[in-house]
């Protein structure tokens, strides 16, 4: 997610924390950052509106999304952020970082101390993860994670695990995936997604395996022959048994995704030929030869 901030106050601490949210999130999100010199002190720069604190709605304060916008707005970029001083803006006004959408642009928001905390350290990256999520079309579980005492590194991950294989993934498949991880954790497993979506060119050397290269033979499917080829299919492993499951275990997985997923979802431990318990797959009753002839209404998976 390609992110610009501008913040309003030159202060070290706030580029040191710029600098801590970039290595905390790495390749999932690619920040630029500069200074405006902007006073947000006005009253009219700001929206009242009602926000969940500790179980409960409170009447919170933040800048209007336009007015970031405005500010900050960049093209070609999916997020922009604003950082400002928290005392300059506050005065009588009850403020709460946001993050929203704006005109089809993440937007985040987040004030700042001169003194800062640990926890307003960690604000730029609790908010640029509920952007992430939306910006992936991923339910977002920041707040439930927290509640559960878990860390914001373990939202992260469960990130990683999701849009990393996930790249190229049709919508519906992606999100999908996301609630089918949910799920399962909540049975017992650890999973993560270790194949999505593979080009034509990944697909031939994953087949050229075992037969003009060293390895094992891990598929039968050419290029072109695979339903990971349409971003429709992809592969799972448990943390802690890896393959190991037992055959329950695998059954309990494939029930999972088949309520998750609708009648056309399916396992690749079903198959005869070519047994592959640790794929999964959703063809919307499209044949694979739909998929080679383009016969496909990709709008279904939106």
């Amino acid at each position: 997610m390609k992110t610009y901030i501008k913040y309003t106050e030159d202060w070290s601490n706030i580029k040191e924390g710029i600098k801590d949210a970039q290595k905390f999130f790495g390749s999932l999100v690619d920040i630029d950052s500069s200074y405006v010199n902007f006073d947000v002190s006005s009253k009219y720069l700001y929206n009242t509106t009602n926000s969940w604190s500790r179980l409960k709605l409170v009447p919170t304060t933040s800048l209007k999304p336009e007015i970031i916008v405005a500010l900050v707005w960049k093209p070609k970029y999916d997020c922009v952020a604003l950082i400002c001083d928290k005392k300059k803006a506050s005065e009588t006004r009850s403020l709460l970082g946001q993050h929203t959408s704006y005109k089809g642009q993440e937007v985040v928001e987040v004030y700042a101390k001169k003194r800062p905390s640990r926890q307003s350290k960690d604000t730029l990256k609790h908010k640029l993860l509920h952007a992430l999520f939306d910006h992936h079309n991923i339910k977002d579980i920041t707040h439930k994670f927290l509640d559960e005492k878990k860390t914001l590194e373990d939202v992260r991950d469960y990130l990683l695990a999701i849009i990393k294989p996930a790249k190229g993934l049709q919508p519906k498949i992606k999100r999908d995936v996301a609630k089918f991880l949910e799920v399962t954790k909540k049975c017992g497993f650890d999973l993560r997604v270790v194949s999505g979506y593979r080009s034509f060119e990944e697909q031939t050397k994953l087949y050229n395996q075992g037969r003009t290269t060293k390895g094992n033979i891990v598929t039968n499917a050419k290029a072109g022959q695979s339903f990971h080829n349409y971003g429709v299919a992809f592969d799972i492993v448990d943390r802690k048994k890896g393959y190991n499951l037992t055959r329950k275990e695998w059954a309990v997985l494939a029930i999972v995704w088949h309520i998750i997923g609708g009648k056309e979802t399916g396992w690749g431990g079903t198959w005869k030929n070519f047994v592959d318990k640790p794929h999964f797959q959703n063809t919307m009753g499209y044949s694979l030869k739909d998929f080679q002839s383009g016969n496909v209404d990709y709008k279904k998976y939106e």
